[in-house]
């Protein structure tokens, strides 16, 4: 994930590009269902514990997602507050 700020309107966006490269059409589909996933949760009243998705796109084929940029990754926060870190330890 990788920060980057867009130049028509200057603001500062997370960008995700896929490890590998399309592998053909049903590769693809595969892949853009982290998309489809995405744009359908912003449909809703904006929902805070989910990152805004703005865009997708391929490029030399790539595939990149640009949602919104957080202030600290999902690691720093669990780290921060203390949080178990797997699930079991929740149970217990």
């Amino acid at each position: 994930v990788m920060r980057v700020k867009k130049r028509l309107d200057g603001c500062f966006y997370a960008v995700k590009r896929s490890r590998q490269r399309l592998r053909g059409a049903a590769h693809l589909e595969r892949m853009l269902q982290e998309v489809y996933a995405l744009a359908a949760l912003c449909n809703e009243d904006e929902v805070p514990h989910i990152v805004r998705y703005f865009s997708a796109w391929v490029e030399d084929d790539h595939l990149y997602i640009q949602t919104e940029l957080c202030e600290c990754s999902l690691d720093d926060l669990v780290r921060k507050h203390n949080f178990p870190s797997t699930g079991e330890e929740v149970l217990q």
